[in-house]
């Protein structure tokens, strides 16, 4: 066999064996027993459709697939809650058209439920993004070979903060979670997060405190630190968002 022959088939042995290795991977993540199932959503009444891939969805559809998103917008229903049970008066809770009016004890009782299920969407929330990361990782191994150029590019813009509850903190699954949630539509991804900073900045100047996605009450001087690292993280999206987007002729 020649030696351009002999190369040939030494590349289409590597090609395929890497198509194969991607297969295989991906069958083995659907299958993995070390992602367990998460406990099910509390069992009640004002909840009777609430389920892990009825959660999923709606993160999907109403929050662009952003699970932090989501557990703040919990966070902040909680805190009204409490801040009602507090006072002593009563309110009406709202599921899918239904209404139900808790006051007293039955508050409290719903708190408790209400806990759950952020522990539980958190649960999911971190499944998810584990799931995410290990298809990004494989996506990654497979594409090496050709993506020298942007990841050179990329090495311009600064590394994003460490934050212990964000979920994407690398250039390749940040650019990966705007190609897949937001089609490559980078300035819709980087108006969320400003919409996000100017509603913490509001809470910092009032002197309240908000609930990080892991349950971290973020107050005062604290509160000062993660605003400043969404404002790092938004100039850093903002740098990849120049130098991922296509560039128009």
């Amino acid at each position: 066999m020649s030696r351009i022959k002999r190369k040939l088939e030494l590349w289409r042995t590597v090609v395929l064996g890497t198509g194969i290795f991607v297969l295989l991977a991906v069958s083995a993540i659907s299958s993995d027993p070390a992602s367990a199932a998460c406990a099910p959503f509390p069992k009640i009444a004002l909840w009777d459709t609430l389920t892990h891939d009825f959660a999923r969805r709606h993160v999907n559809d109403k929050f662009g697939g952003d699970w932090q998103a989501y557990i703040e917008t919990l966070q902040e229903y909680k805190t009204r809650l409490r801040a009602i049970q507090q006072r002593g008066t009563g309110a009406v809770v709202t599921w899918k058209n239904k209404k139900i009016r808790l006051e007293g004890r039955s508050i409290t009782t719903f708190l408790k439920h209400f806990d759950r299920r952020i522990e539980v969407t958190q649960c999911l929330s971190g499944r998810d993004a584990r799931m995410q990361d290990r298809v990004e990782n494989i996506a990654n191994f497979a594409t090496a070979a050709g993506g020298g150029e942007k990841a050179n590019a990329a090495s311009q813009c600064d590394r994003i903060p460490e934050v212990q509850w964000w979920k994407f903190k690398t250039h390749d699954s940040i650019s990966g979670y705007v190609d897949r949630r937001y089609q490559g539509d980078w300035d819709s991804y980087i108006g969320n997060w400003t919409k996000r900073l100017e509603k913490l900045q509001n809470i910092y100047s009032r002197g309240a405190s908000a609930v990080a996605s892991n349950g971290i009450v973020l107050r005062g001087s604290i509160l000062a630190i993660y605003i400043g690292n969404m404002r790092e993280r938004i100039a850093i999206t903002r740098c990849l968002a120049g130098i991922r987007k296509p560039s128009k002729i």
